[in-house]
């Protein structure tokens, strides 16, 4: 197993929320090319956050802790962090790759603003998502 010095993205988020476009564009790119990597092997995440995020020495970016992870056939329930999670879990539904996608959408948010939607509180995070608000940017 490597040794990813780079720490997690949380990490990084939490000393330097002055990320540059390029470097979100960068970062992005990385995850999305893991997450068509276990996509076509027929399996979603489920819990794609900041924190699972590393950084390798040499910018290499990779996805982690699997332990959540199951197969798209008949996935439901309410599983992964709170201010991550996509509207189909809040509501019981059935999980799917979309889900993944929704929680790398709030990552791009947390890059761009420094924290992810309603960090203040994870309660109103998931209720706000629960409703249907969906999370934007703070300034254009």
């Amino acid at each position: 197993m490597d040794y990813l010095s780079g720490g997690s993205l949380l990490e990084v988020l939490r000393t330097n929320r002055d990320f540059e476009e390029r470097h979100i564009a960068f970062i992005l790119k990385n995850i999305l090319r893991g997450l068509s990597y276990i996509h076509k092997k027929g399996l979603i995440h489920r819990d794609l956050k900041s924190a699972n995020i590393m950084l390798g020495a040499a910018a290499e970016i990779y996805i982690i802790d699997f332990g959540l992870c199951t197969s798209t056939d008949n996935s439901k329930g309410m599983v992964g962090s709170p201010f991550w999670m996509p509207p189909e879990m809040m509501n019981q539904q059935l999980n799917s790759q979309a889900s993944d996608i929704w929680s790398l959408g709030i990552i791009t948010l947390e890059m761009a603003e420094g924290e992810p939607p309603h960090h203040h509180s994870a309660v109103c995070a998931m209720f706000n998502v629960a409703i249907g608000k969906i999370p934007t940017f703070s300034e254009p």
